[in-house]
């Protein structure tokens, strides 16, 4: 829907720099809690991540590197979110269709099916994602999807905020110097609403620890 275009020469069009080193190539790597929830099927796999499960997202070419377009508004962004909207208006059903637009474009579990549509073309046929048996469930499948859609693209934090989720990460990708696996503070991550838009707005709460 929306993207900024990057072009060799113009400033700050570098996005791969980001996640790749000049000499080495892409060195970022999913974490191990990311990582499995990509199917062998699931075309994101391969799009995103190279032969040894490492970033390749913003590779650029081999003649400009890391020079990729930043996609800022997604369709599948729209469509999970629309899900999500779903899921808080009680509509489960709806958002299970939503949900499944996603997944059936990225064979992300499950099987895509050719069948006869009776005006003789095709529909295709997914299988393996059974509808929601609850709000949470929903949320929780939901999430996940987005978690797999959109590494390296800013929106998970919010994602977790948005839907008061503690921030947590897999012991095995922390370190020494950085040995935490839960992160309950999230004012901490939250920047304070400017007072001018307070006091022109007295509806508009200061955010939690501000």
């Amino acid at each position: 829907i929306f993207q900024q275009i990057n072009i060799v020469g113009a400033a700050s069009v570098n996005v791969g720099g980001l996640y790749t080193s000049p000499s080495t190539g892409t060195y970022w790597s999913p974490s191990t809690t990311l990582l499995p929830k990509y199917v062998s099927t699931d075309l994101r796999r391969a799009a995103y991540l190279n032969s040894n499960s490492v970033f390749k997202k913003y590779y650029g070419t081999a003649q400009n590197r890391g020079i990729a377009n930043v996609k800022a508004i997604r369709t599948a962004d729209i469509i999970l979110l629309r899900a999500e909207a779903k899921v808080k208006s009680g509509d489960l059903t709806g958002a299970h269709n939503d949900y499944l637009l996603v997944r059936k474009a990225r064979n992300g579990n499950g099987t895509n099916t050719l069948v006869p549509s009776g005006t003789g073309g095709f529909n295709i046929q997914y299988t393996n994602d059974p509808a929601f048996t609850s709000a949470t469930d929903a949320m929780d499948k939901i999430l996940d999807e987005r978690f797999r859609e959109f590494p390296l693209e800013g929106k998970r934090l919010s994602d977790l905020k948005r839907n008061s989720r503690t921030v947590t990460r897999a012991a095995t990708d922390a370190t020494a110097a950085y040995p935490n696996t839960s992160f309950p503070n999230v004012d901490k991550m939250t920047l304070p609403i400017p007072y001018s838009e307070i006091f022109a707005n007295l509806n508009i709460q200061q955010n939690v620890g501000w």
